[in-house]
């Protein structure tokens, strides 16, 4: 090779590697940019702090007059609904009273929709979103527990009658239909009852519900992508008359759990306006009361802890009340033991910070992206950022409040896994794999 065959082949090798590292810079800056717009629609997603759907109507002297009382009370009921969904229900009471304008400085904003006026009088469903930082300052402040992890669908099957008899799908379930009348949660769980579709009683039928077919239940909760699976059996028995005076008449004990008090009971009779009946009047015969037993099996994934996956709850109508009634008011007490519960697993504990190294294998920079969105949604990470970037995976560190085992909880609800750590000798630490899980749901029967 003569000396000007060896100058330009020396000028192709240094052209070539060039262009690789301006490759990989390239790489590296369009990562970097993916990634700055993924964590952005991250922030956006959350959706913990946001309230929706408060109604609000208002009169005034004008128009003007009642949007402004509008605003200030639907911020108000949106606060309410919060604490309602972060902190549970033993701690509310300790949650110190804000004013208006104290309210005020924790909204980030407040949304119109359906607005209807008139000259003194304002109607709307206002959407209110807070300010994450500022109300977990204030519950940290005083004291207060509270968790912000929302879980995976839990799907909720209501089989009505006792043995083989039990109906899940067929008429009549009235204990169903009271599943079915529930409103959509305001809290961290969401209760799904499935419809009962061609995919569902094809999928599962009532005698595999009735004998707890492990296989049928996973997948019916891959359908509904719920970790969690209830089957709730209730029966009714109507109650011998107690002799007159009797104290328990018209009260509901709950024998699972007598000290959290009775709800509401819907359908109860309503009083006659025009007062008592006269002292002469003849008392038309009503029905005996009514008892409705409950038994909960829960069929959960294997990070569940025990002593949530079977409980019992008796419940006694009140005077007057309807069977519709009563079954309503049990699947609100049970509905909302089962928000409790997640709650409870899931306070943050801010006393606890913790970190970790993940490695995210990289096949396309939408890999990423789609990891660290989920990342940025968890709860109880505090940040997270790169630690090394190549074409092909990605080490990020992963600060988080709370042990390993509720971090791993919390990511399984996102479907998200961390693989055994192994040691990176250039960072000279443990690194976890992590990776998006399949969805599967592995469902163990109480033991």
């Amino acid at each position: 090779m003569n000396k000007a065959e060896l100058v330009d082949f020396h000028g192709k090798e240094a052209t070539a590697t060039r262009l690789a590292r301006l490759s990989c810079l390239l790489f590296v800056a369009l990562l970097s940019v993916t990634l700055m717009v993924g964590f952005a629609r991250a922030g956006r997603a959350q959706s913990v702090f946001t309230i929706t759907g408060v109604a609000v109507d208002e009169t005034a002297e004008s128009v003007s007059a009642a949007q402004q009382r509008a605003l200030i009370a639907g911020r108000r009921q949106a606060l309410d609904r919060l604490w309602g969904r972060l902190v549970p229900v033993w701690a509310q009471a300790n949650i110190p009273p804000l004013s208006n304008q104290q309210i005020n400085e924790l909204v980030q904003s407040v949304s119109f929709g359906r607005e209807q006026t008139s000259d003194v009088r304002y109607l709307a469903v206002l959407s209110v979103d807070f300010k994450r930082d500022p109300v977990e300052q204030f519950l940290r402040v005083n004291q207060i527990p509270f968790a912000v992890a929302r879980s995976k669908p839990v799907v909720v099957l209501p089989l009505f009658g006792q043995g083989e008899t039990a109906n899940l799908w067929e008429e009549p379930n009235p204990w169903r239909a009271a599943w079915a009348r529930k409103p959509a949660s305001d809290g961290l769980v969401e209760i799904i009852t499935p419809l009962g579709d061609l995919a569902d009683v094809s999928g599962l039928s009532s005698q595999q519900a009735r004998a707890a077919d492990l296989g049928a239940l996973k997948s019916l909760a891959r359908r509904y992508n719920a970790e969690r699976v209830f089957i709730t059996r209730a029966f009714v028995q109507e109650i011998p008359r107690a002799p007159a005076g009797d104290a328990l008449d018209g009260q509901n004990p709950t024998a699972a759990d007598p000290g959290l008090g009775a709800l509401p009971a819907a359908g109860m009779a309503q009083q006659d306006p025009a007062g008592p009946s006269a002292p002469d009047a003849v008392a038309a015969p009503t029905a005996p009361p009514l008892a409705l037993t409950v038994v909960t099996s829960g069929y959960l994934g294997n990070e569940s802890p025990a002593g949530e996956e079977l409980r019992l709850d008796s419940f006694r109508a009140a005077a007057g009340e309807t069977r519709e009634g009563l079954m309503d008011w049990a699947v609100a007490k049970i509905a909302a033991d089962i928000e409790e519960a997640w709650k409870g697993r899931n306070l943050l504990d801010f006393d606890q910070q913790n970190l970790l190294l993940a490695r995210v294998a990289l096949t396309r920079l939408s890999d990423l992206v789609t990891l660290r969105n989920k990342i940025d949604s968890i709860a109880l990470v505090v940040r997270s950022q790169p630690r090394r970037l190549s074409r092909t995976e990605a080490i990020l560190q992963i600060d988080f409040l709370g042990d390993s085992e509720q971090f791993t909880r919390t990511l399984a609800q996102s479907d998200l896994t961390l693989g055994t750590p192994k040691v990176d000798e250039e960072l000279q630490a443990f690194v976890h794999e992590l990776r998006l899980s399949a969805g599967a749901v592995e469902l163990r029967p109480v033991q």
